[in-house]
């Protein structure tokens, strides 16, 4: 149960670039252990499901953040 409540906080949480994946990444390890021993093992691949997609949706997060932040090569700053 805990692997799908964390799994949605870090879904939800995947507009904060590095938070999100933390908590991603913790989402990721309860579901894995939710499937392999709990009685609910559907509630650990919803969980695992969900938590893959908020690691890859924050991983092109940062990639945006850090794109908008390096200035382009032939402007100079002003």
């Amino acid at each position: 149960m805990w692997a799908l409540v964390v799994s949605i906080a870090a879904f939800l949480l995947g507009w904060l670039p590095v938070i999100g994946l933390v908590v991603g990444v913790g989402g990721v390890i309860l579901s894995v252990l939710a499937k392999e021993h709990s009685n609910r093992r559907n509630f650990g691949r919803l969980g695992l499901n969900l938590s893959l997609w908020a690691v890859v949706f924050n991983i092109g997060m940062i990639i945006m953040v850090a794109i908008n932040l390096i200035p382009p090569a032939g402007n100079p700053p002003a």
